[in-house]
């Protein structure tokens, strides 16, 4: 008995270890980037909504882990990418803009992707994407792809769902009239839409001040 209790723990506690360094791996060695916006300025005192919107973003995305842990990761992550993987990448980038476009892509293009990328885990797909290279103040205005996740879990907390519902709520119709319940008003097919000023992107980041979201990719 004794023989087959040690047997069960020993293979419980392996597939524990096992689920964890598998986590781990994904966290460390397949990570670009951490899970967010990181930048000096999340610790300085009376930042604007902004920046708190993005920290409270890159906050959210630890939740599942022990906090200790978590960022002790996100700092492994952090420095990779702004010593080793952000430089590389912003120039080898840069690089291959201007070989296609040399006019649009003056020297100074580079210090502001450098700025972006370094300064605050920007990745300069992103940059361009943006139209950050002739706005960069803009640059806290948008929920970039490594904050998604965390953004469209935070607005479904704040729709009080519970994940048991997550399944129903992929149909569309039937989220429509749940949200419009909760005086949230949804579209459900946006066939077009026209973006007349720059940057070229409609999604906003602004979690304090409305309760109307957009998903990117998809609409």
């Amino acid at each position: 008995m004794f023989s087959g209790n040690w047997k069960r723990a020993k293979h419980v506690t392996k597939r524990i270890t096992q689920k964890f360094l598998h986590r781990l791996q994904n966290e460390v060695l397949k990570r670009r980037l951490p899970h967010g916006l990181l930048g000096p300025l999340y610790l300085w005192p009376g930042c604007n909504h902004k920046i708190r919107a993005h920290r409270t973003l890159w906050w959210k995305a630890g939740e599942h882990w022990p906090r200790s842990i978590w960022l002790a990761l996100q700092l492994v992550v952090y420095f990779r990418w702004i010593f080793l993987v952000g430089p590389l990448a912003c120039i080898t980038t840069w690089k291959r803009w201007r070989a296609e476009d040399r006019e649009n892509y003056p020297i100074f293009t580079l210090l502001i992707l450098m700025r972006l990328a370094l300064f605050w885990c920007i990745p300069p797909h992103q940059v361009r994407q943006f139209g950050l290279l002739k706005h960069p103040r803009s640059f806290l205005n948008y929920v970039y792809s490594h904050e998604i996740s965390a953004y469209h879990a935070l607005r479904s907390d704040r729709l009080g769902q519970a994940s048991s519902k997550s399944k129903i709520l992929q149909d569309k119709l039937y989220l429509t009239k749940e949200l419009s319940k909760k005086a949230i008003p949804m579209a459900p097919i946006i066939r077009h839409v026209e973006c007349a000023l720059p940057p070229p992107s409609f999604i906003k980041l602004d979690l304090e001040l409305t309760d109307v979201f957009c998903k990117t990719r998809s609409g």
